[in-house]
């Protein structure tokens, strides 16, 4: 019995077959089915495996969910003091485009109700130092609605909701970042 790799798409299956046989492949969740052309008789082989292979292949060979933002760990200012946050004014469908632009540093303890006025409403990337929290809210002056990102990487604020319809890309107009 000679053994050949089938492509099942995405997957790559390694199946043993006479050079006689022929092999379909078709994919129904739990598990992927190759079936015999000659005598339609079914092997099975268990999504849980695969899953964790694909799994560990994906976090191995492509960055995190963190895309192009900087890690929490490494905010801090040109002069090496502390950061609390950062927002970014460019977002993008891929990760790895996310967090680019212009750059709003703010440090502990910053308390903007009012937002310089080239980045109200502007903000679509936010990266949250460690131990730090930043509260941000829709309207001017601590006004509408609001909520607190903890530390971590946001590159997609359209990914977070606010209310029903919104969300929270490029409608940042006042915050307050403190750190403990």
């Amino acid at each position: 019995m000679l053994c050949k790799y089938v492509l099942c798409p995405p997957w790559f299956i390694h199946v043993g077959l006479s050079p006689s046989q022929s092999l379909s492949c078709s994919f129904s969740l739990p598990t992927v089915r190759c079936i015999k052309a000659r005598d339609a008789r079914l092997c099975r082989v268990t999504m849980s495996l695969l899953c964790s292979l694909l799994l560990a292949l994906a976090l191995a060979a492509a960055p995190g969910v963190q895309g192009a933002c900087p890690a929490p760990a490494d905010l801090k200012s040109e002069d090496g003091s502390r950061t609390c946050a950062k927002l970014y004014d460019k977002s993008d469908p891929y990760y790895d485009n996310c967090c680019a632009g212009s750059v709003l540093s703010v440090g502990p303890d910053a308390d903007l109700p009012y937002l310089p006025s080239d980045w109200a409403n502007t903000a679509s990337s936010i990266v949250v130092a460690q131990r730090c929290e930043l509260t941000v809210w829709s309207r001017a002056g601590k006004g509408g609605k609001s909520r607190k990102f903890t530390s971590g990487a946001y590159p997609r604020l359209e990914e977070f909701r606010k209310g029903i319809l919104g969300n929270w890309s490029n409608t940042i107009a006042g915050l307050y970042c403190r750190c403990y």
